[in-house]
Parts: structure tokens; C-alpha cells; sequence
């Protein structure tokens, strides 16, 4: 599975040696690497639905048990919003109209959240704004995958006190591997950014690639079942919690 994520990185960045022409073909809108990015946030968020459905009694979210997993079901809508934003919840597939708000507010006069001018890291002559003069889905959506698949699997390699509270809040363990993936991808954007005339294609292939190894964590989290078991010190953790908190 770790190769395979290497090989779509290595395959998705490769084509950063073609001309722009084909460059900007590929990442344009309703373009390849588009499209199969918002193809896999969609398998993604079925996968974590699956998860959801599959899932066993004493499963844990935010300190409670429940009968389902309930934190695959959120991720399953947190992917399936992404996968909405990535097709503009269909405009161009049904051809409607985005209405004069999205027409007024969109810098790609779409409708989505994600391309609002006050979310846009450009203005509206296509000036780079400086990072303190916007707030980005997109750095709120790095700041996601940073926090659960570098920060926590770091941080419960320090203290098992981690992996309990985690475990107790009912938050799938990520292996530091997949945390490596993801830093890895990150990191060649920002590398290609400082050497290419144009970021927005670049992005758009952190993204797909961003949206396979989603895919590739989902199904080793799911599929393969590798949601970890409560150890003994984090029952001790659920110890403390009112009886009524268990649903």
C-alpha cells in the first residue's frame, strides 16, 4: 500500500516535466487530475460510510460509547463535502445556474465555498495575497490531515496518554507511514511552487494526490480493520465518565 501511495506521488509530480500546454490541460477545470481527485474523495467518503455501517457496538466518539462508530460517519461527511466543492456540488454536470451570489462572490463564479473571494489565496487581478490576508479551506483542510496523521501518531510514539485519550474520543489510529505520505506530498507542492510560472496547477495535483492517499488510509482503516482496541489504560480514562455518558 506504501508503494502504491509512492507511485501516485511519483506519477502525479512527473507530469510537472511536461509542457505547460499539457500541464494546464491536465489540472483545468473538469480536467484529469480533477477529476480523478474528486472521484476518490467520493470512494473515500463511501469507504468511511461502510466503516460507519460495519462498525460494532462499544465503538467510542468524543468520550462516549455508542453503538456505531460515529467518527467514521463524520468523516464520511467531511468527505463527501469535499468531493461536493471539488464538482461545485454538479453545476456544470447539470448546467444550472449559480445564482447572482456565487456569480458576485466566486472567483471562479461557481458554486462553492472553497473558491469565495474571502477564502481565495488570489485577488481579483490574480495577485497572490499575503498568507495573513485570508483564510484558505485549503490550509484548514491541511491543518486537518496534519493534526490527525503527523501530529497524533507522533505524539503517541512520546506518551501513551495520547493513545488513550484519542482511543477515548473514538479517533481511528493513523500509522506514522501514511503521516510520512502526507508530508511528503506537501512538501514537493511547496518545493514545484518556487520553481513553476503558475501555482494553481501545481495545487491541483497536491489535491488528487491528496484525495488517493485519503482513499489508501480509508481502506486500511476499513477494509483491512485496523481500528485499534482500548488498552487498559485508556478504560481507566473511561473510568472517571459518568455512567449516562455510554449510549
Amino acid at each position: 500500500m506504501i508503494t502504491a501511495a509512492f507511485f501516485f506521488i511519483a506519477a502525479g509530480y512527473s507530469t510537472a516535466m511536461l509542457t505547460e500546454e499539457k500541464i494546464m490541460k491536465l489540472t483545468s477545470e473538469d480536467g484529469l487530475f480533477e477529476n480523478i481527485g474528486a472521484g476518490f474523495f467520493l470512494i473515500t467518503s463511501i469507504m468511511f460510510f461502510s466503516g460507519f455501517i460495519k462498525s460494532t457496538a462499544g465503538s467510542f466518539f468524543l468520550f462516549r460509547r455508542f453503538s456505531r462508530n460515529y467518527t467514521f460517519l463524520l468523516l464520511a461527511l467531511i468527505f463527501f463535502v469535499i468531493f461536493g466543492e471539488e464538482i461545485s456540488w454538479g453545476q456544470r454536470i447539470l448546467s444550472y445556474n449559480p445564482g447572482n451570489f456565487f456569480m458576485s462572490n466566486n472567483m471562479q463564479m461557481e458554486t462553492n465555498i472553497h473558491n469565495l473571494k474571502i477564502f481565495h489565496a488570489l485577488d481579483e487581478n490574480q495577485t497572490r495575497k499575503e498568507w495573513w490576508e485570508y483564510f484558505s479551506l485549503s490550509r484548514l483542510f491541511r491543518l486537518f490531515w496534519f493534526i490527525w496523521c503527523i501530529t497524533l501518531p507522533v505524539l503517541e510514539k512520546i506518551t501513551p496518554r495520547i493513545t488513550s485519550i484519542r482511543q477515548s474520543a473514538g479517533i481511528p489510529a493513523v500509522p506514522v507511514s501514511f503521516g510520512l505520505l502526507f508530508l511528503i506530498n506537501y512538501s514537493v507542492l511547496k518545493i514545484l511552487e518556487n520553481n513553476m510560472s503558475r501555482m494553481t496547477e501545481v495545487v491541483e495535483i497536491e489535491e488528487c494526490i491528496t484525495a488517493v492517499l485519503f482513499f489508501l488510509l480509508a481502506y486500511r482503516l476499513v477494509s483491512v480493520n485496523r481500528y485499534d482496541h482500548l488498552p487498559d489504560v485508556a478504560k481507566e480514562h473511561l473510568s472517571i465518565l459518568p455512567e449516562n455518558s455510554y449510549r
